[in-house]
């Protein structure tokens, strides 16, 4: 029986103080708090803990089955890199301009490194910026990265600023590589290969702008004869409580067969949502009796996980497990990745539930916004 405290583990925002220690009775457990079915006690969690945990905690999807693991949430999946403790510590605006990493110091011969020197005014860089014909437009005395970047846009044609960030980009990168690789590149063969690269991929770009447009339109597909497509979304903001998660079936018609939003008050990420709104779908199917089905997301990386046969150690990964299990109960399930445009009213309903903190089931008729999209997505010559 695990107990219930303060914990510095609970995901809380970035960057965040840990609050006031709360005293949480003795008897009070995790199992106390889930009911039966293993959805959280909203109001004794309300109860026993400090407000400012209490939406991230309900942002946790508690799990019977499985036993708790310890993974890194900063990488798909849950494994620590040093790149992505990197990027963690340069969230807090505070120390994003400084380094006092000593690795840093020798390489860039600077005691204090802020994004201005590190990126243009270093004297290492010198030679780089004055082959490109940028170091003599630089202004001096300007050591905030947006406002040095606003001078430079002013002082360039469009071409020049594109090609002028691109060199930026690839010092970052170059920058990156001595200090996480131990590969320091000469400037002798560095800048041809920097030429090489942003000529390559300018010409790209250019050709592409040139290119007309396609015509053909994007939009909901039907699923074959027999069979049932089911789209889902999720609505949320990041870092703020209240996360709205939209179902919708349909036949081959494209006629609505059943719906559902779920509202949950806690904090989630993007992914632990959209992964909610795939469970909820199977269980939705599940309720209908329904064997032959199409589930589709705007997720890539959820729709990559349920066909992968890796096991992803986060949040979201424990959930996925979930559904790879429930999948089975199905004989015929296929998970698809669709573009946004394609799941409209799934992403209409998830929008509606975050607003006004609904969780029902629709068989006849939907929200206005979406039967709206419903309407719109229906084949041609078909009708509600």
């Amino acid at each position: 029986m695990a107990t219930v405290g303060l914990s510095g583990m609970i995901p809380r925002g970035a960057p965040f103080t840990v609050p006031t220690k709360v005293q949480v009775p003795a008897e009070v457990t995790i199992q106390t708090l889930i009911i039966e079915e293993g959805e959280w006690k909203t109001e004794e969690i309300a109860s026993c803990l400090h407000k400012e945990d209490v939406p991230w905690v309900l942002g946790i999807t508690p799990s019977k089955e499985t036993n708790d693991t310890i993974g890194w949430s900063r990488t798909i999946n849950g494994q620590y890199t040093v790149a992505s403790g990197y990027k963690l510590r340069f969230r807090d605006p505070n120390i994003a301009e400084y380094s006092d990493n000593s690795a840093n110091k020798a390489w860039w011969k600077s005691h204090v490194e802020d994004v201005c020197r590190a990126l243009w005014n270093c004297p290492k860089l010198h030679n780089v910026w004055k082959h490109f014909g940028f170091i003599h437009q630089f202004p001096s005395s300007l050591r905030h990265a947006p406002d040095f970047l606003m001078v430079m846009k002013g002082k360039l044609s469009k071409e020049e600023f594109i090609f002028f960030i691109g060199i930026t980009w690839l010092i970052w990168f170059r920058r990156n590589k001595c200090i996480f690789q131990n590969k320091d590149i000469e400037d002798s063969i560095w800048i041809p290969w920097a030429m090489e690269m942003l000529e390559l991929h300018l010409a790209f770009a250019h050709k592409d702008s040139h290119q007309k447009p396609s015509k053909d339109k994007v939009s909901w597909s039907s699923p074959p004869l027999g069979s049932f497509m089911i789209n889902t979304d999720a609505s949320l903001i990041d870092g703020q409580p209240g996360c709205g998660l939209g179902v919708i079936i349909r036949d081959h018609l494209g006629a609505l067969v059943t719906a559902a939003t779920d509202y949950i008050p806690g904090c989630l990420s993007v992914l632990v949502a959209e992964t909610l709104a795939i469970r909820l779908a199977l269980k939705l199917a599940a309720t209908r009796s329904m064997q032959n089905i199409f589930i589709a997301s705007d997720s890539q990386s959820v729709i990559t996980a349920l066909k992968g046969q890796t096991r992803i150690n986060t949040d979201w990964g424990i959930i996925i497990e979930d559904c790879i299990l429930a999948s089975k109960n199905f004989n015929n399930l296929s998970f698809i990745f669709i573009p946004r445009k394609c799941n409209n009213v799934a992403h209409c309903l998830a929008n509606w539930s975050r607003l006004v903190h609904v969780s029902d089931v629709w068989t006849s008729f939907l929200p206005d916004c979406a039967a709206a999209s419903l309407k719109a997505d229906l084949p041609l010559g078909a009708s509600v």
